[in-house]
């Protein structure tokens, strides 16, 4: 008797990999992803894909400021990249596309970014780390009570200031921080 015999085998259902941020400020990065979704990845060959969802308040934009950009494999763009959208994350509503080697920084157009990380198995050991800052645009000449002035015509708020994160885009909030100078005494 002869026959076929057929072997099936299946893939367990992909792990979700959404994280949801909010607060005047905060950090995106490689190490939010849970190791078991990067475990996964590597035993059934498949990408990894993540979304950030940051929202702030109301009438307020995010600013989304890169401090480490370091893809497995730069300018592969099938391989690995990281998206920034806001309000939706449809190609339309797509602000930046970063797969090479640098990642400039990036304005909300509201109150909601989304932030989303690709990478083939080949490529997961990429690491980026990214600062967001809750902004108000600001109309007037100085800012409201209870915000700090980034003489760019945004404000963020006060608690911001002095914190060691630099969260205006041309850093005066770490400017008059009361960190002192040293001078090296040489006795001639």
């Amino acid at each position: 008797m002869t026959g076929v015999l057929f072997v099936t085998a299946s893939i367990p259902e992909k792990l979700p990999c959404q994280i949801n941020m909010t607060g005047e400020q905060g950090f995106v990065n490689n190490s939010n992803i849970d190791e078991k979704i990067l475990a996964f990845s590597r035993q059934y060959n498949m990408p990894v894909e993540c979304l950030w969802m940051i929202t702030v308040k109301e009438g307020w934009k995010i600013q989304l400021a890169f401090k480490k950009f370091s893809l497995s494999k730069p300018n592969e763009c099938d391989k690995n990249f990281l998206d920034v959208f806001s309000t939706k994350t449809d190609l339309t509503h797509r602000e930046k596309n970063f797969c090479g080697s640098i990642a400039d920084t990036v304005t909300s157009k509201s109150n909601i970014m989304y932030i989303r990380f690709f990478a083939t198995p080949v490529a997961n050991a990429s690491c980026f780390q990214a600062l967001f800052t809750a902004y108000r645009e600001n109309t007037k000449t100085e800012c409201e009570k209870g915000e700090f002035n980034c003489d760019d015509t945004t404000c963020i708020s006060i608690t911001l200031k002095c914190n060691g994160q630099d969260n205006c885009r041309y850093r005066w909030d770490e400017d008059d921080c009361g960190q002192t100078c040293l001078s090296i005494r040489t006795d001639n």
